[in-house]
Parts: structure tokens; sequence; C-alpha cells
């Protein structure tokens, strides 16, 4: 069985421009996950996947190793409409055998470990079930609402039927937990994205990390956090 880790990086974000190689403490963003990925020692190939050659070019000067492979993918097949699932699922066959473990790891989430990748293909070779990393909201769930424009007016409209917004059970500590997938690691059968599958998370196990190893780089905001938690050191 060989391990097979998939990274992509598209260059056209709109909302933040060249988002995957804007400097993070000194490297580009996306070196920070395929740094990750080498460091754990658990692959026999890294597949760099990009529409661009100058990020290529990029990670070549940050990373050195033959384990790595570009993929170049075309504008179209990087677009803003199309989904990594899709992607994957139509060219899987291209990467690996159903036999290999296939793992993906999104660049906005710089902050993984790599002893979370390894803690992930644990979870995977000892149950054979796919595995995807998640994390805890940063805030309660249960106190989610929706705006509803009434003569000009905002209304809001409880999420859940037993909102605290309703009930008053608003201490924190009476809140149930609530998680959500990150992006940081999937651990992925190959042969169970052939099927009919539209998601990488059913008949999933989700790995739940720490809120601090899971910051999602969406905006400038993410990315000073990002910067804020390396420099302080409390990713040690």
């Amino acid at each position: 069985m060989r391990k097979i880790a998939f990274i992509p990086a598209r260059s056209g974000s709109k909302r933040f421009p060249n988002k995957n190689i804007f400097p993070l403490c000194g490297k580009p963003l996306l070196v920070w996950t395929v740094e990750s990925f080498i460091k754990s020692n658990c692959f026999d190939e890294i597949i760099f996947s990009s529409d661009s050659d100058e990020y290529n070019n990029i990670l070549k000067q940050y990373v050195k190793t033959d384990i790595i492979k570009f993929h170049k993918r075309s504008k179209e097949e990087a677009g803003d409409k199309i989904k990594i699932f899709d992607y994957i699922k139509k060219n899987i066959s291209n990467f690996c055998n159903d036999e290999d473990l296939f793992a993906m790891g999104l660049p906005t989430c710089p902050l993984r470990r790599d002893f979370h990748i390894k803690d992930c293909i644990e979870i995977y070779l000892s149950k054979r079930k796919s595995v995807f990393s998640a994390c805890e909201f940063d805030f309660h769930v249960s106190f989610a609402f929706k705006l509803n424009n009434y003569d000009d007016e905002n209304f809001w409209e409880p999420a859940f039927k037993n909102s605290p917004m309703i009930t008053g059970q608003t201490r924190s500590q009476d809140q149930e937990k609530f998680f959500h997938p990150n992006g940081a690691i999937y651990i992925i059968k190959p042969e169970e994205v052939k099927n009919n599958l539209k998601t990488f998370y059913i008949n999933s196990i989700p790995y739940i990390m720490d809120k601090k190893y899971s910051t999602d780089i969406d905006n400038k905001i993410d990315l000073e956090i990002a910067e804020r938690s390396i420099n302080q050191g409390i990713l040690d």
C-alpha cells in the first residue's frame, strides 16, 4: 500500500487574491501545509496540484524533495465553481490505486502539525474508514438565527426550535457542543470516492483538533491570527 498526499492550491481566489502564496511568518502560505506533510514522514508521494506554474516554482524555492510531484490543472479545472471533491472523484484513478492510502490537506489550514497527520493515518489503518479533521465552533451554534425582512425592518428567527434565545437557557455551560470540518486533513478510501458519494464525510470518522491548530485562512485577519499563534509560541 502506497501513501499518497494531495495538496490543491489554485491561484484564482477573488476575495483574497493570491492567498495561497501570501507570506505567513516569512513563508508562502501553501509551504506550511506541504512542509507538515513532509515532516510526518508518512508519504511515498506528495502531489502538489495547481493551475499555476508560478506557485509550483515558488514551492520549489522553499521545499527540496523528490517526493513532490506537480500536477497541473487547467484554469477551468481550478475555477471557483469547481468543488475539490468532484475533481478528485473524477481523477483519483490517475493518482492512486484502490488499495492505496490517499490523503489531502488544504493550504488554507497552515497550523496543523505532523502529529495530527500521523494520528489520522493511525485511525484510518486501525478502523479502515476514511477520516476527516474537525474542530469545535468558536461560538455556540445554538444561538444561531436568521434575518427575515419585513417592511424594511429586520426580524430574527431562531435556527433551532429550542434556541436559548427563546428558552432563556443562555448559560454557556448549558449549550451543546457542535463541530465542523477544518480542512486540515482528509484520509480517504479511494474505492469509496469512486462510488456514489457526494462528500468526503459520508462513512468517515471525525478527528477532533484543538481550535488553536485549526485557523482557516479566508482573509487577512485570519492570517494575522495565524501569525500571532506562531510568533507567540502557542502551538508548541
